[in-house]
């Protein structure tokens, strides 16, 4: 029961983090509302559980490619998982394909620290 409750609290911290970012003219992101950002927190969190969780899995298996590489690779991954939630949601857009990067790179720091907390 706690995995769960760690997992909702994780697509909430997500949806609030890119709702704090929406607010910055430099992003280019926008929210239509407070159920487009509940909305984004579980399509998000559903892509990452079934899409990006699978692929990152199978592009770590191949312990050759550096740290580097994996982490750059990672951070383009979410950024589609991103910019998929924004295709399929109504009421939230992004301005580009580099909003997404910058999103995906400001998330991968909250959840590194959301998962050390949980230790």
């Amino acid at each position: 029961m706690k995995g769960n409750r760690n997992t909702i609290l994780n697509w909430l911290v997500s949806a609030l983090v890119l709702w704090g970012l929406s607010f910055l003219p430099f992003m280019n992101m926008r929210f239509e509302g407070l159920l487009s950002i509940v909305i984004v927190a579980v399509v998000l969190g559903l892509i990452n559980a079934i899409i990006v969780r699978a692929v990152k899995n199978m592009f770590k298996r191949n312990r050759s490619r550096s740290s580097l590489i994996v982490g750059i690779v990672s951070i383009v991954i979410d950024a589609l998982a991103i910019w998929l939630a924004a295709v399929l949601v109504r009421g939230f857009s992004l301005g580009s394909f580099v909003t997404a990067i910058i999103a995906a790179v400001i998330l991968s720091f909250v959840n590194i620290g959301f998962s050390a907390s949980e230790k």
